[in-house]
């Protein structure tokens, strides 16, 4: 549609120029328009063939010369021919187009004025058309370079965007895997605890018993209903902690206390922990102070124990359960003091184990007021405290 456009204004602009015959010129004939009409229609194709139709239409505007016609609008055809070859050619183009241009224009402009001047116009015209093709073709380009760089930065922007979510999925899933593996090392510790005490105090009354079936019936059907109560809270807690992972609080220490007295061994508790302490920090205090007591009852042969559970001034829960037994020996050494670790550094704190100054065994643990529960457990150190 430009071409169109561009073809139908030249070609009235030079068909005005040839009917207005200046002084010395020759009316205009079938062969004038003839000239002019082929130099509009080349124009048509001035996208298509840029270097054919610049050469047409400097012939044609050639043999109009020579048919002596002459006008300011003549060589409209040819300044568009040469605009369009320099736009949509490259700088080699622009050279030798706008050389040989100028130079032509410059020669046929000589010829027509008989020889007696420079032919400025005919140089200073087809220049200007070569200038400006070459800015509005500077432009173009530098238009597309823009573009260019903007469709890069987008696929760059893209793809920043891509990895970004695959690494955030990549940690995710990472972090799913870990909180799952905490989990799990969670769910076997609450069994292990729920069972390995349990059934030890079980194991403790059935034991007294059997001792006393035939001479003490009375004191063998005592111990035989603490065992079956035993064994029943066992299951109870052992379901609760199947389905719903309930966490006990500091407040079941008491019910610990008796158990283990129920067991042989008599314990003090001293429990000062306000209520508003981290439920992953009571959970903690709780399992560690189930195990030592566990521990006590199964392997250090002792008959007393201490239990003390407070806070510091910062809110750290201090946790020290103290018998007057020979300690776990070998056998204590697996799951209990290794399960006692994994609980305090899975809050982020940690345990200590070993003979107590006055004699006995003595176990701590310090669990922090800023809890990392959820990061799941800590490596323990070699030695299982």
């Amino acid at each position: 549609m430009t071409n169109v456009a561009v073809a139908g204004l030249v070609l009235v602009l030079m068909g005005a120029d040839t009917a207005w015959n200046g002084a010395g010129t020759p009316e205009p004939d079938v062969a004038a328009v003839v000239l002019v009409v082929l130099s509009a229609v080349a124009l048509l194709f001035r996208r298509r063939q840029p270097i054919v139709v610049a050469v047409l239409c400097g012939a044609l505007l050639t043999v109009l010369f020579v048919l002596g016609h002459r006008g300011e609008l003549l060589n409209l055809a040819a300044l568009v021919g040469l605009y369009t070859l320099v736009r949509y050619g490259d700088r080699r183009h622009t050279v030798v187009a706008g050389t040989v241009g100028i130079l032509w224009s410059a020669l046929l402009g000589w010829f027509a004025e008989g020889r007696g001047s420079a032919p400025v116009p005919e140089i200073l015209l087809p220049l200007v058309a070569v200038l400006i093709a070459e800015v509005v073709r500077g432009r173009e380009a530098l238009a597309r370079e823009y573009a260019d760089r903007e469709r890069r930065a987008v696929a760059d922007r893209l793809a920043t965007e891509r990895r970004t979510v695959a690494d955030r999925l990549a940690t995710e899933r990472r972090a799913a895997a870990g909180r799952l593996t905490a989990e799990r090392l969670r769910i076997a510790r609450e069994v292990h605890d729920v069972v390995a005490h349990t059934l030890t105090g079980v194991n403790v009354q059935i034991g007294v018993a059997v001792a006393a079936f035939d001479r003490r019936p009375e004191t063998a059907r005592d111990a035989l209903d603490q065992a079956r109560a035993a064994g029943r809270d066992a299951l109870r807690e052992l379901r609760a902690t199947v389905t719903l992972l309930r966490d006990p609080g500091l407040d079941g220490l008491p019910e610990l206390a008796r158990s283990a007295g129920s067991a042989g061994v008599e314990v003090t508790l001293h429990c000062d922990v306000p209520a508003v302490c981290p439920a992953p920090a009571q959970l903690a205090a709780y399992r560690i102070v189930q195990e030592a007591l566990t521990n006590v009852i199964r392997h250090s042969g002792a008959t007393a124990a201490t239990v003390s559970v407070t806070t510091g001034d910062d809110g750290t829960v201090f946790v020290e359960v103290i018998d007057n037994g020979r300690g776990p020996g070998r056998a204590g050494e697996g799951f209990g003091l290794r399960g006692m670790a994994e609980r305090a550094a899975a809050v982020g704190g940690t345990t200590t184990s070993g003979p107590a100054a006055g004699g006995g065994f003595r176990v701590t643990a310090t669990l922090p007021p800023v809890l990392r529960f959820d990061d799941g457990p800590r490596p323990v150190p070699a030695g299982g405290a």
